[in-house]
């Protein structure tokens, strides 16, 4: 197996981002981004995207699931600010909450 060879920077604000050999914001292994307040972006080839949580994670606390750069959490709201609101998405497509739950039940 070829292990992936990533280059990683820090700009000048203490900005850090992994990279792929294309030039794309990519990190398999964590986040791709990682700002100096602590907000984390996680990206796979350029995209957002994080199977296993929150795509972004900002210090605040606001929450974004995303998957193929698409906004979608199919257990839950794929928003969710610190202030409570929530914003359901399956597959880039915004949906109400009864909307989802009636998503939910045909899985």
């Amino acid at each position: 197996m070829n292990k992936e060879t990533l280059t990683v920077e820090t700009d000048e604000d203490g900005i850090i981002i992994y990279r792929n050999a294309d030039g794309k914001r990519h990190n398999p292994a964590g986040p791709a981004v990682i700002l100096a307040d602590g907000e984390k972006e996680h990206y796979i080839n350029g995209k957002l995207h994080n199977e296993n949580g929150p795509a972004i994670v900002c210090a605040n606390g606001d929450k974004f699931y995303y998957i193929n750069g698409k906004p979608h959490n199919p257990h839950g709201p794929a928003i969710i600010w610190a202030n409570g609101y929530k914003a359901y998405w399956i597959k880039g497509k915004k949906l109400t909450e009864a909307e989802f739950t009636a998503w939910r039940a045909e899985q």
